[in-house]
């Protein structure tokens, strides 16, 4: 379930105090953790302003939910088929995002955030006599290009479907290629937020009521 107002304060201390201070404001939804009284108290206490985005308005926090679906799109290409390993692949998709340039900065965050490149896993095998070491090391190797592949596919996509959306509907017609949208598919996958989008592209067979 979610976490309580109380957990919440612990983990902001815990994953971005130390991190990056005190911010100036936070941009949350709705959610009852973020608009209970304890925490509002402390945000008070704190002098950080929060401010609670609307449904359906991206001029509040569009920002973050773009960042938040191409995680979750970039998380869903490699996660296992029970999805219960997504949590393994976390911090290396951050530090990958965090390690890409992005269109609205053309900067990279980490050099932005701390005003150098980090260093990553080298594209080397180690000489070590513990083999252990080896492979760790090759693994960690293989999930962070995997990844930067994957996220790269990621913000592809969702740039295509955020300029097809933009854009007015174009007339069907049989043997035209789609995207096939899974929202009302049953994949039976156990969190549907970690499965595949969409499907495709697959041909169109018949225009109906169109």
């Amino acid at each position: 379930g979610l976490p309580m107002a109380h957990t919440t304060a612990h983990m902001f201390i815990q994953h971005v105090f130390w991190l990056h201070g005190l911010p100036d404001r936070v941009i949350s939804d709705k959610g009852t953790q973020f608009t209970a009284q304890f925490l509002k108290g402390l945000m008070t206490a704190l002098n950080i302003k929060t401010y609670l985005s609307l449904v359906h308005h991206p001029e509040t926090d569009g920002g973050t939910e773009k960042v938040i679906r191409i995680l979750e799109q970039c998380l869903c290409c490699f996660v296992n088929q029970q999805q219960d390993n997504w949590s393994d692949y976390l911090a290396v998709a951050e530090f990958v995002f965090n390690n890409s340039q992005h269109t609205s900065t053309q900067t990279i965050l980490f050099l932005a955030n701390v005003g150098y490149h980090p260093r990553f896993f080298p594209l080397m095998q180690l000489d070590s006599l513990i083999l252990a070491a080896n492979d760790c090391l090759s693994k960690l190797q293989a999930v962070h290009q995997f990844v930067q592949r994957y996220l790269e596919k990621a913000k592809e996509d969702y740039k295509r479907v955020m300029d097809h959306c933009q854009r007015a509907m174009l007339p069907l017609a049989v043997g035209y290629q789609v995207w096939l949208s899974t929202r009302h598919l049953p994949l039976h996958q156990p969190v549907k937020k970690l499965d595949h989008w969409y499907l495709g592209p697959v041909p169109v067979e018949a225009v109906i009521n169109l």
